[in-house]
């Protein structure tokens, strides 16, 4: 089979970079809890989501509260709201050690690779309770494939990325040249090969990478640091790193103040966004969301948030995600304690340089991350807090976006005999209906909702290759029969 494709654009350009939109604010959304924990599964939901081919979810939950012998599963979100756990983490830590998402322990996520296998992180656990990285495939089998020891990192945060060359990177929050500040980048195959990329180190200034990565201006990934000065309130506020599709890291740019521990966001023409922490201390409000254009060496601040949401400061420490309305949405809660710890959705257009906040006071609390749009175009959000049960729930929220058509990003190869495995990468591969090679269907699997494979058929002509959803179509560049 082919070598995965990587989603970047052969101009070098930000895969799947969508269009500021300049449209008014949707109107107010509508709420609506798809499922509350607590009941037959009592654990706390404790990352992201990452939506299938067919439509349903993937997550992960902390320790169950029940006197369980698990410290959290694996489970499956269907569309109806039901949760089925899949596959869960013995008591012992010996593969995930539970650990509450909180801000100085982000809940690891997963991912769905080009070879339609899972893989994610734990922040403690493993073979040394340093963390791990493992693999889970559809049938259920569970593979531990790293135990970090210390010197290779400790406390992976995040998701693991995909990148040019197939292998998976991600991050870890401490260890290396330091337990406490230091931190690494890492590179592992999906067999489990493991390779150290960089050590971070507080004595040159970046250190404790803090949230995973994210694909930017010509196809390289990019994550986000903090300065070692930071803990002491003094000092420059922190970065971007840029890692090529050679492993080469560089540091060409600076925010103007403390990012939080969230995977930049890459916006139109390869900005970088990210919303940035209170200016002195958590609490006071005046965050702000910079942007970093592709070549500056300094952020430049897009957006002034407000400082309050009614009588409450607000600090939006959820991560944002780029709506295909092409509007930034984020989660926040109140800072302070007056008197119910306001939960909000903040909804920012960066076209217009407006804010609105949407009160979700009554449906959960402490949400993870960052929101997830699904194949619907509703936002999906996992709360490890709050509900029925209090032990968080998943929330969606409808703010009337079209359901989004496929996008491809990509394929490879671009040319080939019939027989040739073709894959094409991109996003919003649910519900695939069809694919065709110059109007004649071919058969391919969906690998990912981002992967898509196909066998070039006996007969096959070139020209461009479609991709239908019951969204819409999506027309990628042309291959070529030998």
């Amino acid at each position: 089979m082919n070598s995965p494709i990587r989603l970047a654009s052969a101009a070098g350009g930000v895969v799947l970079s969508l269009l500021v939109s300049s449209m008014a604010f949707a109107q107010t959304p509508t709420a609506k809890v798809l499922h509350e924990f607590g009941r037959a599964d009592k654990a706390s939901p404790s990352s992201n989501l990452i939506q299938l081919p067919d439509g349903d979810f993937l997550g992960m939950t902390s320790a169950p509260t029940n006197g369980s012998s698990d410290v959290g599963f694996i489970y499956l979100l269907k569309a109806n709201g039901s949760v089925i756990p899949l596959y869960a983490f013995p008591a012992d830590g010996s593969q995930c050690a539970s650990v509450a998402p909180n801000l100085n322990s982000p809940p690891g996520s997963l991912m769905q690779a080009s070879d339609g296998n899972f893989y994610g992180v734990c922040f403690a656990g493993g073979q040394y309770g340093m963390g791990a990285v493992f693999r889970f495939t559809r049938s259920g089998k569970f593979t531990l494939l790293h135990s970090f020891n210390g010197s290779d990192g400790i406390n992976p945060v995040g998701a693991l990325v995909e990148g040019w060359d197939g292998n998976l990177y991600g991050v870890t929050n401490n260890g290396g040249l330091d337990d406490t500040f230091g931190g690494t980048i890492f590179r592992v195959s999906m067999a489990g090969d493991f390779t150290t990329v960089w050590l971070f180190n507080a004595q040159t200034g970046a250190s404790n990478p803090n949230a995973g990565l994210a694909f930017g201006p010509g196809g390289n990934l990019y994550g986000m640091y903090q300065f070692y000065q930071i803990y002491n309130l003094f000092g420059a506020p922190g970065g971007i790193y840029e890692i090529d599709s050679s492993g080469n890291v560089t540091f060409p740019s600076f925010f103007e103040s403390v990012p939080w521990s969230c995977a930049p966001v890459v916006g139109p023409k390869g900005t970088i966004f990210s919303l940035t922490q209170a200016a002195v201390f958590v609490g006071n409000g005046n965050q702000t969301l910079e942007g970093i254009s592709s070549g500056s060496a300094y952020a430049n601040i897009v957006l002034n948030l407000p400082q309050y949401y009614g009588t409450d400061y607000v600090n939006f420490f959820g991560c944002m995600t780029l709506g295909t309305d092409g509007l930034l949405y984020a989660n926040g809660i109140s800072a302070i304690e007056s008197p119910a710890y306001p939960y909000v959705e903040l909804q920012m257009d960066l076209a217009t340089q407006q804010t609105n906040f949407f009160n979700l006071s009554g449906y959960g609390a402490s949400p993870v991350l960052s929101p997830l749009e699904g194949s619907d175009g509703k936002l999906y959000i996992v709360n490890s807090g709050g509900g029925t049960n209090g032990l968080g729930n998943i929330l969606t929220l409808d703010y009337g976006i079209a359901p989004p058509a496929p996008r491809i990003a990509a394929i490879q190869p671009t040319s080939g005999s019939v027989g040739t495995i073709v894959t094409i990468g991109g996003a919003f591969f649910v519900g695939v209906e069809s694919v065709t090679l110059n109007g004649q269907a071919v058969p391919f699997r969906t690998a990912a909702s981002s992967y898509i494979d196909f066998v070039v058929p006996t007969g096959a002509t070139s020209g461009a290759i479609i991709v239908t959803t019951a969204a819409g179509a999506a027309t990628g560049g042309t291959f070529t029969v030998q």
